[in-house]
């Protein structure tokens, strides 16, 4: 498809009064496509010539334009404070809902169980309700929270940090994340809340009920609170626009 958005470009397509353009596609950089324009005369040159502009000394220049479309899934995100296993991720059916709860298990690809399907991350500010995440980097948990602060995320499509390793405990509890999976959560329930929940996979348990969804956005990457693109392919993807 690109290649023909290219030859299509290349061959020139209409501009604006003159029907004349031109057009490079340039798709040196991964996930990325970076299409430049240009004015285009009936003989070939790519200078326009000014009518007015000569008084000054300028007879013609040329006019560009450039724009880039980026697209991948988040590396690095300011989310909700809240990790779990990626084998939960891998062995719930999209848009099942579910509980994700303390008390969940999931035993992963290489038949390690991970008991407590979550974990409490270590917020960017205290009460924030955030924390950054970086796949690149080990995230410290913040074990014995009980609930967080100033969120609200009940009928809001989150992104959930998923790991493939925790290790230590207590305090020095830390997670080794994958990725982020789009989670759009549909219930929450916290020791504090009031009243509990009683249902089936949760009864009066701290967690959140939700299904993994397919989320392509072409909204603001700030408005998912992504940072940085290039992270593994679960079920989130962004495009983006610059320049």
């Amino acid at each position: 498809m690109l290649l023909s958005i290219q030859r299509r470009f290349s061959s020139g397509v209409p501009n604006a009064n003159d029907e004349l353009s031109s057009a490079t596609v340039d798709l040196a950089v991964a996930n990325s496509v970076t299409v430049r324009t240009t004015t285009l005369t009936s003989d070939g040159d790519s200078a326009v010539q000014f009518w007015f502009a000569p008084i000054l000394g300028i007879d013609s220049s040329e006019v560009s334009a450039t724009a880039r479309a980026s697209w991948g899934s988040p590396s690095k995100a300011t989310v909700f404070p809240f990790t779990a296993p990626k084998c939960l991720f891998d062995q719930t059916p999209s848009e099942q809902e579910t509980w994700i709860t303390v008390d969940s298990t999931c035993t992963d690809t290489a038949g390690n169980t991970l008991p407590g399907a979550f974990g409490w991350l270590e917020e960017t500010e205290k009460k924030s309700c955030s924390a950054t995440v970086d796949v690149d980097e080990i995230i410290p948990g913040q074990p014995g929270k009980s609930a967080p602060h100033n969120c609200d995320i009940s009928g809001k499509t989150i992104l959930l940090p998923v790991y493939v390793d925790k290790s230590g405990n207590g305090s020095n509890v830390e997670y080794v994340i994958d990725g982020f999976a789009a989670f759009h959560v549909t219930n929450h329930n916290w020791p504090s809340s009031s009243p509990q929940v009683n249902e089936p996979g949760c009864s009066n348990c701290a967690g959140i009920k939700g299904k993994f969804i397919t989320l392509v956005s072409l909204e603001d990457l700030e408005s998912f609170g992504v940072e940085e693109l290039g992270g593994e392919e679960l079920n989130a993807f962004f495009v983006t626009l610059s320049q």
